[in-house]
């Protein structure tokens, strides 16, 4: 007989701002928003994480720190500190990969995990494992996460989000239909604002009105992404665990003290694109893809990408494009952020072997282009 697979999802509770409170004590209880420097309520940039005492006065990660700051004035502002969350994930991560099959990272501060062998299929003993994991990091790291516990990543990651913080939820095959059907639709990875626009003047409401739906219909309506989604809500994903994710893209950003005109912006754009260069040797890799963000002061956000016949790490090259696709999109308002991406990547030792294996005839540009430089796939 073939066994249920047991996969689990790991999700930190309040990463960041859970290392501020536990490196200093005086901290613990108070609302802690790391990210901009709020000025008072006149700062630019984002929330990168909120502690959950935070999160009671409306602040969220990714918020204007603006707006954080309206919500809540009398929060502890910290700037990140980058260097210790990702010693931190690393010691994490280390903890859970003893004890799991395959381990898949997929954020600083999330990752999902294979047990099925580790297990023997059991799951009383998966749900043993996932309690002894919690202790274990709160024991040895001083911090909470919360699991979800599934026969697939869907519902894995949809439990995870379940009993936050500090919790843990289980999810056996016979329970996914139930336990999906009275959400709401967006709780499906990928359905996002513009998906759930669409999707309302259906009369799709729920993750149960989603599983209903004839999957040809949707993909005349939606295209590929349509019969996907059915098959998502009907609790079908068979995602394995995979030990290793390629880096997507490399890129960097600047976010402006003040909103500045298009001309400032652009002028802007040079040294934006020999920092995402450097970010790229730093790496070893190089880039097909290159892409343009640009945020205007009303948070308006519009991006324009362009795919070269070959790849490039050439801080040049990726300025003169970045420069043209700015000219391309006639930015005519004030400028709030500017970002550049490189995407498409190929790593020093992927380009030596297709330098050693491929006949000299194959053109770089007929490379097989990777999912994200579909039609629709880019996103920041």
């Amino acid at each position: 007989m073939t066994r249920d697979r047991i996969v689990l999802h790991l999700d930190m509770d309040a990463f960041y701002a859970s290392i501020e409170q536990r490196e200093d004590p005086s901290l613990e209880g108070k609302p802690v928003i790391v990210g901009a420097d709020p000025e008072e309520g006149s700062g630019r940039g984002v929330v990168a994480a909120a502690s959950y005492e935070a999160r009671r006065y409306g602040v969220h990660s990714a918020q204007p720190i603006s707006q954080a700051w309206r919500n809540c004035p009398h929060g502890v502002y910290l700037r990140p500190r980058f260097d210790a969350y990702e010693a931190e994930s690393r010691e994490v991560f280390a903890i859970v990969g003893d004890a799991v099959d395959v381990l898949e990272p997929v954020s600083i501060d999330e990752a999902y995990a294979d047990v099925t062998e580790r297990v023997d299929g059991d799951w009383p003993a998966a749900q043993r494992l996932a309690e002894a994991l919690r202790r274990r990091i709160r024991d040895e790291r001083d911090l909470t996460c919360s699991i979800g516990v599934g026969p697939n990543k869907l519902a894995a990651k949809i439990a995870a989000d379940e009993d936050k913080p500090d919790g843990l939820t289980v999810v056996q095959p016979s329970e996914v239909e139930a336990f999906l059907a009275p959400r709401d639709a967006d709780e499906i990875p990928g359905v996002g604002p513009k998906t759930r626009e669409a999707l309302d003047p259906m009369g799709i409401q729920t993750v149960a009105d989603l599983a209903e739906q004839d999957p040809q219909a949707m993909e005349d309506r939606f295209g590929a992404w349509g019969p996907r989604m059915v098959e998502l809500a009907r609790g079908h994903d068979e995602r394995p665990v995979t030990a290793e994710r390629e880096r997507k893209s490399v890129g960097a950003e600047r976010t402006f003290a003040e909103d500045v005109t298009p001309g400032k912006a652009r002028d802007a754009l040079g040294a934006i694109a020999a920092e995402t260069a450097r970010r790229l040797a730093d790496t070893d890799n190089q880039g097909r893809t290159i892409a343009l963000k640009v945020r205007l002061h009303s948070f308006e956000t519009f991006t324009r990408q362009r795919t070269l016949p070959a790849a490039t790490d050439d801080g040049d090259v990726i300025e003169r494009v970045v420069l043209e696709l700015f000219d391309e999109a006639d930015v005519d308002r004030p400028v709030r952020l500017l970002g550049v991406r490189v995407a498409s990547l190929v790593d020093e030792e992927a380009r030596q072997a297709r330098l050693d294996h491929w006949p000299s005839d194959v053109a770089a540009d007929r490379l097989d282009d990777p999912p994200w430089e579909r039609e629709g796939y880019w996103r920041f």
